[in-house]
């Protein structure tokens, strides 16, 4: 929901980097794919000239957004991918064969990266602090580790205290462009729900992209009354809606694409319980929390969070479920 800061972003993947570096065979065996992917690029029409041709399979994993959108762009004006050749099960063609080796190929990459044992999925969570999804912010995706403190992950993770990580999803399906599987800004961590259960393999219809887009700044919780003539007297669930106002064609597409307003009515209970510490919770009484916090050594947490039980801080956002619902309804 909150675009991912460039500093976090630029820390996460230089840790990457020296994963992809250091991890033995990762590199060659990128090499090693190198020539077939030209010559799938040559069989499904590009142009010798294209930038494309320049690109070495060893520096697919770091590309940046921008070099990444341009290699979708311009494949997806071949008639290999207009067609949906690439969805063909039985189909015969030389190229045909040259994406199914190249997907097998990627996918074994993937898995060296993402598996259990490696621990690169579990340190690149870490590294980009999010705690909650950044497609929806409805649910926790967190790097479960037996270790209690979460700062000294990146010296104590091995392939005896990993628990359980949530996915990444491919903002461009690996299933359509293979060659992206492990590229750093193609991978983002997502809860289940959004990651499989809603996007799959869609790609008509593609989301916003965290590294690159910020869905707090172009779209706005707020509550809708049922009843105009007592516009604020929300006591039950049935007196108010939860709506999304965005006037971008992209963040709609993003909202259809993750039934964000659907989802979000199921959460009616969380906004009553705002409402009401609205009511409770006055100017002097927040005061008197605030001095009680002065009281109790190093305690630095916001007397808001304290009320309200969630960030109201936009730069917070992914750190917890439900926080860009809260703060959009705190700032009205």
């Amino acid at each position: 929901m909150k675009k991912i800061p460039k500093q976090t972003a630029d820390l996460a993947f230089n840790n990457f980097k020296k994963f992809i570096s250091e991890k033995s065979g990762i590199k060659t065996k990128l090499q090693n794919n190198d020539e077939i992917i030209k010559e799938f690029f040559t069989n499904i029409g590009i142009n010798k000239q294209s930038s494309l041709f320049k690109l070495k399979a060893e520096n697919l994993p770091f590309l940046n957004c921008e070099e990444i959108k341009n290699i979708v762009k311009e494949l997806e004006e071949t008639e290999f991918y207009k067609d949906k050749t690439y969805k063909e099960k039985t189909a015969e063609t030389q190229e045909k064969k040259q994406f199914d080796e190249i997907k097998k190929n990627f996918s074994d990459l993937y898995d060296i990266l993402t598996k259990k044992e490696s621990g690169c999925g579990y340190e690149l969570l870490i590294d980009l602090k999010l705690r909650a999804c950044p497609y929806c912010n409805l649910n926790y995706i967190d790097a479960v580790i037996t270790e209690d403190d979460r700062n000294s992950t990146k010296k104590t993770i091995n392939s005896n205290n990993k628990v359980l990580r949530h996915h990444f999803d491919h903002y461009f399906p690996k299933s359509k462009f293979p060659f992206l599987g492990i590229s750093f800004y193609n991978l983002i961590p997502s809860c289940y729900e959004c990651n499989s259960a809603l996007k799959g393999d869609d790609t008509d219809r593609i989301p916003l992209n965290p590294y690159a887009q910020d869905f707090d700044s172009m779209a706005k919780f707020y509550i809708q009354p049922a009843n105009i003539e007592h516009p604020m007297s929300f006591s039950k669930e049935t007196d108010f809606e939860i709506k999304l106002d965005y006037k971008v064609d992209i963040v709609k597409q993003h909202c259809e694409l993750f039934a964000l307003q659907e989802r979000y009515k199921y959460r009616k209970d969380y906004v009553l319980e705002l409402l009401t510490k609205k009511k409770i919770y006055t100017d002097e009484f927040k005061e008197e929390i605030y001095r009680q916090l002065l009281n109790i050594p190093n305690m630095q947490i916001d007397v808001n969070l304290i009320i309200l039980g969630n960030y109201v801080n936009s730069e917070q956002i992914n750190l917890r479920p439900l926080a860009k619902l809260t703060k959009d309804l705190f700032e009205n």
